[in-house]
């Protein structure tokens, strides 16, 4: 079975959906977009997903991913999302950050032998119950599509159309 064209596939399906977002936001305001008290807006997204690709790239290498200084605080799970845009670091710099990531991860997955893939997961944390490491990457896609749906919901919040108007069935 050859598990690393369905990741690539996986990653890069969910990466264009929600880069078509992100490419519709052109100020704070609309990067600090949240549809209710408490949600994720896309900054927040976008710098989680950065984190969590750095993550999933440093697990299937076998080591601790490096973090920017303050962004374990600002982005990762436990995280308090705030309105104000001096908590954060710049849009431009995290949005680097998101793309460079990606980047980065998506060389590691073509670089690293089918076999590591079919392999063990961790041994411990949330993952150690996945059947290999290859679900361990096929879930980095469903965690994007989550937050996605987030990024999504802002950017409908601020009254633009739906990204994807699928037409309507033939009768």
């Amino acid at each position: 079975m050859a598990i690393k064209s369905n990741i690539v596939y996986s990653l890069t399906f969910s990466r264009q959906m929600l880069n078509g977002i992100v490419e519709t936001l052109n100020s704070t305001d609309e990067w600090l977009a949240q549809a209710c008290p408490k949600a994720n807006h896309p900054l927040w997204v976008i710098g989680h997903l950065a984190l969590a690709d750095n993550m999933f790239a440093a697990r299937i290498q076998g080591q601790e991913p490096e973090v920017p200084e303050g962004w374990n605080e600002l982005f990762w799970f436990g995280s308090e999302v705030y309105s104000d845009p001096s908590k954060y670091p710049p849009v431009d710099e995290v949005l680097a950050y998101f793309h460079e990531r990606r980047e980065n991860l998506m060389k590691i997955v073509e670089e690293t032998d089918e076999s590591v893939f079919l392999g063990p997961p961790p041994s411990e944390g949330m993952f150690a119950e996945a059947p290999n490491m290859g679900a361990l990457l096929l879930f980095t896609s469903f965690h994007e599509g989550i937050h996605a749906g987030q990024a999504t919901v802002a950017h409908r919040s601020l009254g633009r159309e739906p990204m994807m108007k699928p037409q309507p069935a033939a009768s």
